[in-house]
């Protein structure tokens, strides 16, 4: 009744002929026509049908078949049936949702890069300002990176944010660790630093201790040590405490300074979650104390030694 009387409002009818109309759907059924307002309705009903056929999208029956396809594991006919959807209904709006599952396919179902690289370019070249396409460049950087292409994995990755600005802080952390595989440790910090100033809860200090580790990657050990002093101070009830106290250990090793650094590695031996790497570390630098070379026992030695130079 609804539509029936949205007509009715529509077409003005005369006094009296508001009843007589409900008479018109039936007769129309029939296909007998009326005159006048029967008319009217007859259009509008031919209109509203004309205009569902129209907005009907053609690709989304053997999207939504794909999909189930895909669902039960079927992967090749569920390509094939994507694929058929970018062929056949190119201008459909499920056109660039099939490319995009046929590059995640190949990217992470089959593990064919270079299939996944083609899906990809295609879907960019088709539908250069579909929404798949921000989703796409966080995987393209991901691939970018597994080849060792760090550059443009950062290029991908910096252009996700412009696209996605909630996704920040995750992916400048991605950013970070790219500079990293880099060997930019400067650039590293300078990435974790403006993420430092930004983010909150959880990810400091995950992020304060990456800016220690860069440090000690690098061979600045005084540096590494302040850094991983920070995030003891800052955070002694998380487990990247307790990753700090491991990193000072081995800086304090790498700075000869082994005494220091077998203390701390026992304290840490039944906190570490990996106990084996701890005697692991702990043995090496028994055995350079036990050599002497880089102890403080040989260094007040060497002190006390005449020199021959």
């Amino acid at each position: 009744m609804g539509l029936f009387h949205a007509v009715i409002k529509a077409v003005p009818l005369r006094p009296g002929a508001y009843g007589r109309a409900a008479g018109f759907l039936p007769r129309l059924v029939h296909g007998r026509l009326i005159a006048g307002a029967g008319r009217a309705i007859m259009v509008i009903f031919l209109c509203a049908f004309m205009l569902s056929a129209c907005t009907t999208d053609p690709g989304r029956a053997v999207f939504d078949k794909a999909e189930t396809t895909f669902s039960n594991g079927d992967i090749e006919t569920a390509l094939s049936q994507y694929q058929y959807v970018v062929d056949k209904h190119p201008e459909s709006s499920f056109a660039p949702k099939s490319q995009y599952r046929i590059a995640q396919i190949y990217n992470r179902y089959i593990g064919d890069k270079k299939r996944a690289m083609e899906a990809y370019s295609t879907l960019y070249f088709m539908y250069p300002n579909a929404p798949e396409t921000i989703d796409a460049r966080e995987d393209l950087a991901a691939i970018y990176a597994a080849n060792g292409d760090h550059v443009l994995a950062i290029e991908q990755y910096q252009r996700f944010i412009t696209d996605r600005p909630s996704e920040y802080t995750r992916i400048q952390y991605m950013i970070a660790m790219e500079y990293i595989m880099l060997n930019d440790f400067r650039q590293a910090r300078v990435e974790f630093t403006e993420l430092l100033n930004r983010a909150s809860g959880e990810r400091l200090p995950e992020i304060q201790y990456q800016i220690a580790n860069t440090y000690y990657i690098e061979g600045s050990l005084d540096d590494a040590l302040a850094g991983y002093g920070k995030v003891i101070e800052c955070y002694p009830q998380t487990s990247f405490a307790v990753d700090a106290k491991l990193g000072i250990a081995k800086s304090l090793s790498e700075s000869g300074r082994l005494d220091e650094a077998l203390a701390l590695l026992k304290g840490l031996k039944d906190k570490y979650p990996n106990r084996a790497a701890i005697d692991v570390l702990m043995e090496a630098v028994q055995l350079r104390i036990d050599e002497g070379v880089g102890s403080e026992k040989y260094t007040k030695i060497k002190e006390k030694s005449p020199s021959y130079d």
